[in-house]
């Protein structure tokens, strides 16, 4: 059977009414086929988290709503083996007692994580330089490093890509401790990588369909922008960070962090730069009107959040999607310049090099 986990809002309930609601819905759980495995609460936020077993999202509402009429305000599907990287669990913890009731275990322990993305930026550029065995054997030593720095302040591996690493921290505080770590060691190192990092938070059920979606699509967004060394977090993560250390927060450099009204407009931005991107005649003018901003506006803003011109962002994400079609093998270079909204090979091949520092033909023929 599918795998489904719930939000509820329930602001003002208690952890112990939690405990007591999940027991009632374990007595009855047989008659809508259903098998609820754990639940994560959050006294403070007002949100519980329930994972369930079960043939479909009505069954979870109907057991729900007979035994104690706690209605979910979202259920979404999940892949148990995601759910218990992110959370750590996907049953009840082991306790032998942890109320003086054997007969009821309270569970106070938050579904709010903080994921961390740790991206190699130009590995493009290092393979004019090196032979494929040197890239390789660089990007394993990289890849080495950052895990075991995230390993050591206890985030859990989520997803290994091809020029990154990506974890999950039940502690803000210490996903910014290993962000730091991690720019040290690379700085005294010496190698000649370019890592961009961000720090996004948040709770695994929310309007997206996908488990923990607005945090990785918030992680990922950020991390497009974040130049060399840079690290940027979102709103949510400086918040909470705050709260775990008494209202302080740690001031370094290389930490960046967007206020709500940047999200917002990151947000916008990508949504429609997603959309269009692959338009050969999408230009500035279509991007100002689409996200409702004048093009001088637009300007402005685009520049404050990332550091780039409208125009120029939108090319880099073309030729970052170049670079994926390229290592995935998606066509020759005149068709993925095509492809990527390009209307001229040449013209794409020389902005490439500009920004990879390598040839899309030369670097197709490293990789291949």
């Amino acid at each position: 059977m599918p795998i489904f986990m719930d939000r509820h809002d329930i602001v003002g309930v208690t952890a112990q009414d939690v405990a007591e609601a999940h027991q009632k819905d374990l007595k009855i759980q047989d008659k809508f086929g259903c098998k609820a495995l754990t639940y994560w609460f959050d006294e403070e936020r007002g949100t519980a988290f329930c994972l369930i077993d079960a043939d479909n999202s009505k069954a979870v509402e109907a057991m729900h709503e007979e035994a104690h009429g706690l209605i979910p305000h979202r259920i979404i599907e999940v892949n148990s083996n995601l759910v218990e990287t992110f959370l750590g669990r996907i049953e009840d913890p082991k306790v032998e007692d942890n109320t003086g009731k054997r007969d009821l275990l309270i569970i106070e322990e938050p579904a709010f994580r903080a994921l961390l993305l740790a991206e190699l930026k130009n590995i493009p550029s290092i393979h004019l330089e090196q032979s494929m065995a040197s890239v390789n054997s660089l990007i394993s030593h990289c890849r080495q490093i950052i895990q075991s720095k995230m390993e050591e302040f206890n985030g859990k591996e989520v997803e290994l890509s091809v020029h990154g690493y990506t974890a999950s921290f039940a502690s803000v505080t210490n996903a910014v401790q290993c962000v730091i770590e991690i720019q040290n060691h690379f700085r005294e190192s010496g190698m000649n990588i370019q890592l961009g990092m961000s720090i996004s938070a948040g709770d695994p059920v929310t309007q997206k369909e996908e488990f923990f979606g607005e945090v990785v699509q918030s992680a990922v967004r950020l991390c497009h922008i974040a130049s060399e060394g840079e690290v940027i977090l979102s709103s949510k993560v400086k918040e909470q960070y705050k709260k775990e250390n008494f209202g302080q927060f740690l001031e370094a450099n290389s930490l960046k962090t967007l206020d709500p009204g940047d999200e917002d407009f990151l947000n916008r931005l990508m949504d429609t730069t997603e959309m269009y991107w692959n338009r050969e005649r999408f230009n500035v003018e279509d991007l100002s009107r689409h996200i409702g901003v004048s093009r001088s506006h637009l300007y402005r803003k685009i520049t404050n959040v990332t550091g780039q011109s409208a125009a120029s962002f939108v090319k880099e994400y073309r030729l970052n999607k170049a670079l994926e079609m390229i290592e995935n093998r998606q066509g020759n270079i005149s068709q993925i310049a095509y492809e990527t909204g390009f209307n001229n090979p040449s013209y794409f091949s020389k902005c490439f090099l500009t920004q990879f520092g390598i040839l899309p033909s030369d670097y197709a023929n490293r990789i291949a």
